[in-house]
């Protein structure tokens, strides 16, 4: 974050992680957390936005093409507005 920063990067996305594991949950906590650290950080919430969705393979993690559709769809309006500097 230092880097992109001083880069003058308007807007960073990160995602968070599914929660299948505690150390999934752990990383996103610390996600939400750097919001508070990095005005320019914006969190795509794909843990809450994929809840309950079919988009996964049988590892309950990796996605299907509906998957891929669903993480674009949560993408896209966060990294539009970051390009427009909205």
């Amino acid at each position: 974050m230092r880097a992109l920063t001083a880069a003058r990067v308007r807007t960073v996305v990160w995602v968070t992680l599914r929660e299948t594991t505690s150390n999934y949950a752990r990383n996103n906590i610390q996600v939400t957390k750097a919001t508070r650290r990095w005005r320019n950080l914006v969190v795509a919430d794909w843990n809450a936005y994929s809840r309950g969705k079919p988009w996964f393979r049988a590892d309950d993690l990796h996605l299907t093409s509906a998957g891929a559709t669903g993480l674009s769809h949560l993408l896209r309006p966060l990294v539009l507005n970051g390009i427009s500097g909205s």
